[in-house]
Formats: C-alpha cells, sequence, structure tokens
C-alpha cells in the first residue's frame, strides 16, 4: 500500500501534469505569441515564488535576507499601485483594451502557469529535501556553522 506521502506526490503530478497539458493545447490552438510569452514569464515568476517559500536547510538565512527586501517591495510599491490600476478599469478608453479576450486569456494563461510552478517546485522542494543530513553526517548548514564558529575562535 502506497504511504501517504507517494499518493499526495502522484496526485500531485497528474493534476500539475494535466494542467500542463491544457495549457499546451490551448497555446497550440491559440497560437498566440504574446499568450506563450506570458506563459514562460508566469512559469519562471512561479518558479522563483515556490523557490523562495519553500527554501532548503542551506538556503533558509540567504532567503531570509532577501524575503524582507521582496515584502517590502510588495507592500510597499505594487499595493500603491493596486488603486491606479482599479481606477482605470472603469474608464471607456481602457475598457476596450483590458476587457479584449486576447488580453484576459494572456494573463490568466502567465497566473496559471505560475501557480502551477509555484506549486510544483513548492512541493518537489518541501518532498525532497536534498541537503537533508543523511545519518551520522552533519547538513550543508551545520558545516558552515561550524566553520564560523571555528574562524571566530581563531582570531
Amino acid at each position: 500500500m502506497p504511504s501517504s506521502k507517494e499518493v499526495k506526490l502522484t496526485v500531485s503530478a497528474a493534476t500539475a501534469g494535466s494542467l500542463v497539458l491544457i495549457i499546451v493545447a490551448l497555446l497550440w490552438k491559440w497560437w498566440d505569441d504574446l499568450a506563450l510569452l506570458s506563459a514562460v514569464f508566469g512559469g519562471s515568476i512561479g518558479w522563483l515564488v515556490g523557490t523562495l517559500i519553500s527554501p532548503y536547510e542551506s538556503e533558509a538565512v540567504q532567503f531570509k535576507s532577501f524575503g524582507k527586501v521582496v515584502s517590502a517591495f510588495v507592500s510597499g510599491f505594487l499595493v500603491s499601485k493596486v488603486d491606479t490600476i482599479f481606477g482605470i478599469i472603469p474608464r471607456n478608453e481602457y475598457h476596450d483594451l483590458i476587457m479584449n479576450g486576447k488580453v484576459i486569456r494572456r494573463v490568466l494563461v502567465g497566473l496559471t502557469c505560475g501557480l502551477i510552478a509555484m506549486m510544483v517546485v513548492f512541493i518537489a522542494r518541501q518532498y525532497y529535501q536534498v541537503d537533508a543530513p543523511k545519518a551520522g553526517s552533519r547538513s550543508r548548514l551545520s558545516y558552515l556553522k561550524a566553520k564560523r564558529r571555528q574562524a571566530q575562535s581563531d582570531t
């Protein structure tokens, strides 16, 4: 009988695979270069976000400071622009552009690819900890901490 972890991974992989196949089929049908670019961009951003929200033990210290910078940017700059974005939607001169089917599908393809990539990276990094210490050995982070303590005691 498969373990709970194996079932979760199988269901997640099947769901992500199905969604990717649907996106590929739609991109093939639409033959839209900007939708493809949106998919690549969304996937790249999703990969980055998935990596940031699920750091390996050796990356945790580095990502903590980087995460503070990103969250300051998001909370400060981007949130202040949300009002502007929602303010132009009702205007007649932008309505046709924003409510255009091609624009909507490009945005949705980018968001969908971003979410798929984020979830795949998150699940993979949570269930496959490559730098988890093996029995009788130290992890990379433990090694670096011990080396830092040794360097401080030598001075």
